[in-house]
């Protein structure tokens, strides 16, 4: 049963941190859209270097034995592992991390809208939980309120800008609720979940 639980909560927060990637995406690509402006104007010069780049003379071609095909197999093995090793942890760093931001957050809120009244411990999972939700949909839609003041962007369309974020919230949205539906219908604890 315990194994079954775990399991459960793991793909519960494995769609947590999908929501987060995908999240860190959407504010990613309103980031974008600020800059550009900005760095179309040449605001963001001191973002790049002020010195010429020296050319750099042709490599020399290193002589192909065999030690040095196995050697750089060895070193592309490597790279690879390290790759894959990355993508995989990844996911994982995001997840916590937000899931540590958002519980951070809900737990400096609840005492001022309880008024510093002591809560039950399943009173309080259930606030804690509903604010987590919360503040996940504010993360969520703030980039659309930050929108509305964006700057005209030559390179983009204001609709084409729109059509993006849209499609770019659309996943938090649909990863985080089903993250919360499965918590409920699974009755998972809720400050395990991400």
């Amino acid at each position: 049963m315990h194994e079954k639980r775990n399991g459960k909560l793991l793909a519960v927060n494995i769609l947590g941190s999908l929501g987060y990637l995908s999240l860190l995406i959407e504010w990613a690509w309103v980031a974008l859209v600020f800059m550009y402006p900005l760095a179309e104007k040449g605001k963001l010069s001191w973002l790049m270097p002020n010195t010429p780049a020296i050319p750099t003379p042709p490599p020399t071609p290193i002589a192909m034995t065999p030690f040095m095909v196995v050697l750089m197999g060895v070193v592309v093995a490597l790279c690879l592992a390290a790759t894959i090793y990355a993508l995989i942890k990844l996911p994982g760093s995001i997840g916590r991390t937000g899931a540590h931001v958002t519980h951070i957050g809900a737990e400096a809120v609840i005492p001022r809208l309880t008024g510093h009244k002591k809560l039950t411990r399943s009173r309080l999972r259930r606030l804690s939980f509903r604010l987590i939700v919360a503040i996940k949909a504010i993360l969520i839609t703030l980039p659309f309120a930050l929108t509305l003041f964006l700057p005209e962007v030559s390179a983009l369309p204001q609709n084409v800008i729109w059509i993006i974020l849209v499609f770019l919230a659309f996943w938090p949205v649909l990863y985080f609720g089903l993250q919360t539906f499965f918590t409920s219908l699974l009755k998972l604890d809720p400050t395990l979940v991400w």
